[in-house]
């Protein structure tokens, strides 16, 4: 009896902490929010941009973004994981696993859920957030449309792209005749290749580069600062593309890195380029 009235009143006891660790793991267990919330209606077949196949307009979580970098600083912490709904059939689970500085902000970058191959990154500088998703057979970016409105588009990768080669074309862009080729910003003249003598001169000391730095300068027009919507816009999606090619260069295990060390808007005016037709 006493070996009874032992296992009885320890049983209660197993019990109760059966119970709170179901709690505890079902207050722990990771739940998946959508990052874009609903804005719009989707478009299709836009006039204006021919890459694009569809797009919608979304709010953006930044919160979430935000707690999946904190996250990747936090030792011993699950992979952090967003849930981007790009649009109703489109839901992909990205792995956040890299994050850094950009020249104004920072960026986290990562995958989809069990597939290495594809490329998922984000820029935010102050209160600009900018993205691309690249996947087997279709990119997707996520672009400032206005207050706290994001555009989510689709792009065509087989769209044709301003200055792009097309089937049938005889010319390249070097060798466009004088009368269709965009002229030379006044002040601007070409350059040849840089060639390094054997023979530094006395006063300089020879050349340490080891290529594993590419320090870039960008300009830009005021229509290309205008299509973005101001220069914070541009500037972040400048961020944005720096950011994309170093990740691409680190993934194909390639040396060099670009550095951003100047952006600067230029007086330029460009000239329309001519139609096919014309």
């Amino acid at each position: 009896m006493p070996n009874l009235l032992r296992f009885a009143g320890f049983a209660p006891v197993v019990v109760a902490i059966l119970g709170v660790s179901g709690l505890s793991y079902a207050q722990v267990a990771p739940v998946r929010v959508d990052l874009f919330g609903a804005l719009g209606a989707e478009v299709t077949s836009l006039p204006s941009r021919v890459e694009t196949v569809r797009e919608r307009l979304v709010t953006v979580d930044r919160q979430l973004i935000e707690g999946a970098r904190t996250r990747l600083a936090s030792p011993g912490a699950d992979a952090a994981v967003l849930r981007l709904n790009l649009f109703g059939d489109t839901v992909i689970d990205v792995v956040v696993d890299e994050t850094g500085s950009t020249s104004t902000g920072w960026w986290i970058g990562g995958h989809l859920a069990g597939d290495n191959l594809t490329d998922v990154t984000f820029v935010v500088n102050g209160d600009i957030i900018m993205g691309t998703v690249r996947v087997l057979g279709a990119t997707y970016e996520i672009r400032p449309a206005g207050d706290d409105a994001y555009a989510v588009r689709e792009l065509d990768p087989a769209a044709p792209r301003p200055r792009e080669a097309r089937e049938g074309d005889t010319e390249s862009d070097a060798s466009w005749p004088s009368a269709t080729r965009p002229p030379e910003p006044d002040g601007v003249q070409s350059i040849g290749p840089f060639s390094v003598s054997g023979n530094a001169p006395d006063n300089n000391p020879p050349l340490t580069e080891d290529g594993s730095r590419i320090d870039v300068l960008v300009v830009y027009t005021p229509a290309a600062r205008n299509a973005q919507g101001g220069h914070d816009k541009i500037r972040t999606l400048i961020d944005l593309f720096v950011t994309e090619t170093n990740r691409a260069l680190a993934e194909s295990g390639a040396i060099p890195r670009f550095n951003l060390v100047h952006v600067q808007q230029v007086d330029y005016t460009e000239q329309p380029l001519q139609s096919d037709d014309d």
